[in-house]
């Protein structure tokens, strides 16, 4: 085997740094419409999610449900938001006015500690005698919001500086419903995916974890976060395993920009991938006059990341030797182009078992796991799709 890395950078005088230095805004966009039980739940892993985070990240924090609250870290130790209708989208006039206000909305964890635990005790359970799946909730209208408060001026409050952030941001989404309208369903779809392609075009990623046993409108949710490169997560409730992938969800170090190219040998063709990512199609005659490559689009590249490759011969294998050949390229947190390239060379055998004696059984287990899931899942798409 050969593996093969180089990085670049594309930012002449631009040096990469750690990433326990850098200051990757976060913002929390939060559902207020939680009865009691839910909201105990989420304030205890928000404060204990709060104390985990390093000094200086700077983290942001909205409401959402029939208006947006964004919370002003300006004030110490006070809970204190701006409130902004959430009917309909803002103007980028009313965005830009916000942002450049007195407010301070993105702050780095070593001043707003205490602001963010006062936020946390200060939420209250929802009061209204409505239906859950009735209750009014703007989330477009708060992710977009969140997107301007990324974009926009933050001040570290120690020295009075204002820059602008912006960079491989996150976006977490914490959930419990997403209103019912079916009449609106396939435009709210169109939305959320629109608004998924405006945070990757910022390096924005959106997460979304929900909790609770009311059913979620995954299929409105989930393009919000595949379309940034972001990911959807179930839970119980609010509690242990949320605040884990809260925690997850903020220290994952994403690239962008991924380029995965697959080759094989000629005997060999590929059937089938499953992985995070989506057929590129490009035009390589320029390059390889008789390339049989397939490539794979990676709006998000993360460490944790996995590809399954289903493969099937053309026929009979006559060499002594099979070929496969992984090239992936994306910049990374800090902008450097990395490719790599890993090239495989496998000998093939004439029996059975030989070929049994090769294989082995976790990885089988894990591949056939992978398989049988997505099978289901596009069982139920197709199901969804038929109801629709």
């Amino acid at each position: 085997m050969v593996d093969y890395v180089q990085t670049g950078n594309k930012r002449p005088g631009f040096v990469p740094v750690s990433d326990s230095r850098m200051s990757v805004p976060v913002v929390l966009v939060i559902d207020e419409c939680l009865d009691e039980p839910y909201l105990h739940h989420l304030q205890s892993s928000f404060h204990a999610f709060v104390d985990s985070l390093p000094t200086m990240i700077r983290i942001g924090i909205v409401l959402y449900g029939r208006t947006v609250s964004v919370y002003d870290f300006s004030e110490e130790s006070i809970a204190s938001a701006d409130v902004l209708p959430g009917d309909k989208s803002s103007t980028q006039e009313a965005l830009k006015a916000f942002i450049y206000g007195t407010g301070i909305y993105l702050s780095p964890m070593y001043v707003s500690l205490p602001v963010a635990h006062s936020i946390f005790s200060s939420l209250r359970p929802y009061k209204l005698n409505i239906p859950e799946a009735s209750r009014e909730r703007c989330l477009g209208t708060a992710v977009e919001v969140a997107l301007a408060i990324i974009q926009g001026p933050t001040a570290e409050l120690s020295r009075g500086v204002v820059k602008r952030s912006g960079g491989n941001s996150r976006i977490i989404v914490c959930a419990l419903n997403h209103p019912n309208y079916p009449h609106m369903e396939k435009t709210a779809i169109k939305w959320m995916e629109h608004l998924g392609h405006e945070a990757h075009r910022h390096n924005t990623v959106v997460d979304i974890l929900c909790a609770g046993i009311c059913p979620v409108r995954i299929p409105v949710l989930q393009p919000l976060a595949k379309a940034s490169g972001g990911v959807l997560v179930l839970h119980d409730d609010f509690g242990e395993a949320f605040g884990v992938n809260l925690q997850r969800a903020s220290g994952r170090a994403a690239g962008s920009h991924g380029l995965l190219e697959l080759r094989c040998s000629d005997d060999i063709f590929i059937t089938q991938v499953v992985g995070p990512g989506e057929e590129a199609h490009i035009d390589t005659n320029e390059t390889f006059k008789n390339d049989t490559a397939l490539y794979i689009k990676i709006i998000s590249v993360e460490e944790t990341q996995s590809f399954l490759l289903s493969m099937e011969t053309k026929g009979d294998i006559k060499n002594d030797h099979v070929y496969f050949q992984i090239a992936i390229q994306y910049s990374n947190v800090h902008q450097a182009d990395i490719p790599r390239v890993i090239t495989v060379r496998l000998p093939t055998v004439d029996g059975i078992s030989e070929y049994l004696t090769s294989v082995q059984d976790e990885v089988v287990a894990v591949l056939v796991a992978k398989r049988t899931l997505l099978r289901a899942k596009t069982i139920l798409m197709q199901l969804i799709c038929e109801q629709q």
